[in-house]
């Protein structure tokens, strides 16, 4: 949409005319009648002055961008051969297994735990060296884990002296311990002995209790001024109340954890935080690890998720914005694709405005979906776009209305851009679709699923070789014809190309790289001694463009056409004029000023036109 600023200048002098300027053209445009054009969400401010300067007044501008609440897609589903089982029971008295989170070591190792229960109960954790390929159950756990009463967050930290510390923590609600504040437990190598329960901030600084919620649901390193990590965490919480509060996790010499005195996040927000019951809220990094950026779930149904972010390590946070009903959901997690630079966020899926007005209209607007993960870009996010696409990476049977009981992630990504991740759910669909004792008690199990984007891609022909293919087929230099070291290259690109074109987990960009590489290492192509560079089209060809529009014969084009000509033809006798230009280069400049050449237009002779008219006549 546009908005008109209405605007009227009272004064004796003799131009009343009215001046309009965007001092932020990246949020709005304004034209010379004051009609404002967004750009993107924002607050945008419009100078407005007389046409002498003598009064001028801002006006400023709240963008808001207008957003579909309902799934966009598109969606696909996993491929099966992508998906497997972490932990299950066949014993229907003890089925249940709830939230994990998921760990990757310095050594590679894969360490995941979850609660056998609903949200809370003994813990259980199992331990992978070969990357999710099989799991091994650790039954030398701390025995105070069995009384933890939530899910289990866990993270990796890098010590000042070195040492890698594995943190696990759960927070403690009003569930049967009635505990307050949060449970720590850490590993200092390599998850083989952890230590047992310590237990932070349990009342609030008049003595009540403290039930916190998903505690830490993060735990982000923070920067100093100059950009630099320290050795200090913000840790993020909600309680039952939907306030959401961070801390700072720091160590003393001896290494021993000490934890701020929770902090409020959103107070300067608090309508907004309480009426979307905002929780659970997963932060990351910009890709230039100058921003925190937080993605939280609304527990009020009947609002969207939400973002929000900090630019000075977490002091300060901007106003919660909507997101698009691509990424609404519950427990986002978020990882960014090594390869293509993309972000993966996976969540428990939720579909609102069923009914497709647009709206939130209660307990009949939504469902709550399966184990999804999105995929976009950082810009998709910041601007509110829809992304590229959804996966299904597991259906949830669930035996509710509202089904979903699912999403929690435990999320890693490997240096060759493999994802690994884990979550509950209800796989079993006939006997989810059959259990009649409830869905806290009906089966639930750990499933993980592994894959490449390149794999899930290529799988569904999202990646397109086929230019990629084209070039190779079409050019094929011979090696005596140059030196050795320009064919060396050629070879070397070409050779990645074919493992491109040959792989089934390439994504696109690779697929564009490769290409790339393989165009600049063929105009590279220099010749071996003997070998002459033949420029005797590309001569002719640039004295033929000369001659057409020089002198009178400029004026049979038209400006701008002449001049966009005689670029091409300045372009290809720099071509010409360049004494290490290879053939290929020197055939490149050819064909294209021959195409310019072939494409240009003169002006319409209205005196030939006339003269053929009446000759006719």
């Amino acid at each position: 949409d546009t908005w008109q600023i209405q605007a009227s200048l009272l004064s004796d002098v003799d131009d009343d005319s009215i001046v309009y300027e965007s001092l932020t053209p990246e949020i709005a445009t304004v034209d010379e009648n004051g009609l404002v054009t967004p750009v993107k969400s924002g607050t945008a401010t419009i100078k407005v002055s007389s046409a002498s300067g003598k009064y001028t007044e801002n006006v400023t501008v709240t963008i808001n961008k207008y957003i579909l609440f309902a799934k966009q897609g598109p969606y696909y589903d996993l491929p099966e051969e992508f998906q497997s089982t972490v932990h299950f029971s066949e014993d229907t008295s003890n089925q249940y297994f709830g939230q994990p989170d998921m760990i990757r070591t310095k050594t590679g190792r894969l360490i995941t735990s979850f609660p056998q229960g609903h949200g809370h109960g003994p813990l259980i954790m199992k331990i992978s060296d070969d990357n999710g390929d099989t799991w091994t159950q650790k039954n030398d756990i701390p025995a105070s884990w069995a009384t933890s009463q939530e899910t289990p967050t866990m993270y990796v930290l890098n010590l000042p002296d070195g040492t890698e510390r594995l943190m696990l923590i759960t927070a403690n609600p009003s569930w049967d311990l009635d505990r307050g504040g949060w449970s720590t437990s850490y590993s200092d190598d390599n998850g083989e002995t952890w230590t047992e329960f310590e237990h932070f901030h349990q009342t609030f600084p008049n003595g009540d209790k403290r039930r916190t919620i998903v505690a830490m649901s993060s735990l982000v390193q923070l920067k100093d001024e100059e950009g630099n990590l320290i050795p200090k965490w913000m840790g993020i919480f909600h309680d039952d109340s939907y306030v959401n509060y961070k801390t700072i996790l720091s160590f003393d010499e001896n290494g021993n954890e000490q934890w701020t005195e929770p902090e409020t996040i959103l107070a300067e927000y608090r309508n907004i935080e309480s009426t979307y019951q905002m929780c659970e809220i997963g932060m990351f990094r910009s890709p230039d690890g100058n921003r925190i950026v937080g993605l939280a779930r609304s527990q009020s149904h009947n609002n969207p998720s939400t973002l929000i972010y900090s630019d000075d390590e977490g002091k300060t946070w901007s106003k919660p914005m909507d997101l698009p009903g691509n990424l609404a959901g519950e427990r986002h997690k978020a990882i960014y694709d090594p390869i293509s630079g993309r972000l993966f966020i996976t969540f428990r899926d939720i579909q609102f405005d069923l009914n497709g007005n647009n709206q939130f209209d209660g307990a009949n607007d939504w469902i709550c979906g399966d184990w999804t993960a999105w995929v976009g870009t950082y810009e998709d996010l910041m601007n509110q776009e829809p992304g590229d696409y959804l996966i299904n990476l597991d259906y949830d049977w669930a035996n509710s209305r509202y089904s979903g009981d699912t999403g929690y992630t435990g999320l890693v990504v490997l240096e060759d851009g493999t994802i690994i991740a884990d979550t509950y759910g209800h796989w079993d669909k006939d006997f989810s679709q059959s259990w009649g004792g409830g869905v806290t008690t009906d089966r639930c199990y750990i499933r993980q699923v592994k894959f490449k984007l390149g794999q899930f891609e290529e799988a569904l022909g999202l990646v397109d070789k086929d230019a990629l293919q084209a070039f190779v087929n079409e050019h094929n230099p011979s090696a005596g014809d140059w030196t050795s070291a320009s064919f060396a290259a050629w070879t070397k690109a070409l050779n990645a190309a074919k493992y491109v074109l040959a792989s089934n987990e390439m994504q696109q960009v690779q697929v564009d790289e490769a290409l790339k590489a393989l165009e600049d290492a063929f105009n590279n192509l220099k010749p071996a001694e003997g070998q002459t560079v033949n420029t005797s089209a590309l001569e002719l060809v640039v004295n033929t463009s000369s001659d057409m529009t020089g002198g009178e014969n400029a004026k049979h084009y038209a400006a701008s056409v002449l001049e966009a000509f005689k670029a091409a033809i300045d372009k290809a006798a720099a071509v010409l004029a360049n004494a290490a230009a290879s053939q290929a280069e020197i055939d490149t400049a050819t064909d294209e000023l021959h195409g310019d050449l072939l494409n240009l237009r003169m002006l319409p002779d209205e005196k030939a036109l006339e003269e053929l008219k009446n000759s006719l006549n």
